[in-house]
């Protein structure tokens, strides 16, 4: 997304700080730091997938409602911390493969929606993930999409990349 954004202007700051394996208690700790240091005009987040792959990891098993609860609260300390930012919310995914099973999907599915109306109660922009990765694996293979059923190999990294272009065309008309 970030190469395809630099084609269209010189005039965007764009930063990734993403840490691979934080769960929203992560976020949460290191939110004010990250926000008070960029003052970013937008902010895209993918988060809730580590959450339930740690809690799994562990035997225990994950509540979508508390981890939808973390979300919330970070998404109104966006919010506190900068009124106007816009934010894209990415929906969870994954696929199933020796690291994800069926199981995982009773969590997923819950918080997937949880997340869904999360981005509605902060006019968020949502992104749709699952169904095109889903139909991508369906048609390539899961590990061709997801190379441990979490993680994006180069074709899914360019679907997400695809559908996150697809539904922020607000951000794309700055550049018009």
């Amino acid at each position: 997304m970030a190469s395809h954004l630099l084609t269209q202007t010189n005039s965007l700051n764009l930063y990734n700080r993403a840490i691979s394996g934080n769960k929203v208690a992560d976020v949460l700790d290191r939110g004010p730091q990250i926000m008070t240091e960029l003052r970013a005009d937008w902010l895209s987040l993918l988060i809730g997938i580590n959450d339930i792959w740690h809690t799994l990891a562990v035997s225990q098993k994950p509540v979508p409602e508390d981890i939808a609860d973390g979300i919330d609260q970070y998404l109104c300390l966006l919010r506190k911390y900068s009124p106007n930012i816009r934010i894209v919310l990415l929906e969870p995914f994954a696929q199933l493969s020796k690291e994800v099973s069926a199981e995982w999907f009773t969590f997923l599915k819950p918080l997937q929606r949880y997340e869904k109306e999360l981005a509605d109660k902060h006019q968020c922009i949502w992104v749709p993930t699952q169904e095109a990765l889903n139909q991508s694996a369906d048609k390539l293979g899961a590990n061709h999409v997801l190379w441990d059923g979490v993680h994006p190999t180069p074709a899914g990294h360019m679907i997400i990349a695809r559908q996150w272009l697809s539904h922020t065309t607000a951000l794309q008309q700055l550049f018009n």
